[in-house]
């Protein structure tokens, strides 16, 4: 799972910075080799205010098996919402969820 071409909606590419798409492509790699990987990966970002821009908390999750992770960075810009990465064996897309 996600070894294949990676894409991203418009509406990835228009909200969200080029360097947070990188990281959360990151979460999903370290995966590797670690557990079994679902088709369907979960990240939800919620953004606080903080002294250094907004401080975002990324929680990584997936259904099957159960896996669910909390990361907390710093942005520049205040980013919110669910993000879904589909690999349906041929390709890899990141959306928002209300893409979908």
């Amino acid at each position: 799972m996600f070894d294949n071409d990676r894409y991203m909606t418009s509406g990835i590419s228009a909200d969200v910075p080029l360097e947070l798409t990188i990281y959360l492509w990151v979460l999903i790699d370290e995966m590797k080799g670690k557990l079994e990987i679902d088709y369907l990966q979960i990240l939800s970002i919620e953004s606080e205010p903080h002294d250094k821009g907004y401080k975002l908390t990324v929680t990584h999750s997936q259904e099957i098996p159960s896996y669910k992770k909390i990361h907390e960075i710093y942005s520049e810009k205040s980013i919110q919402g669910k993000i879904f990465v589909i690999d349906d064996q041929s390709h890899s897309t990141m959306l928002w969820a209300h893409e979908y």
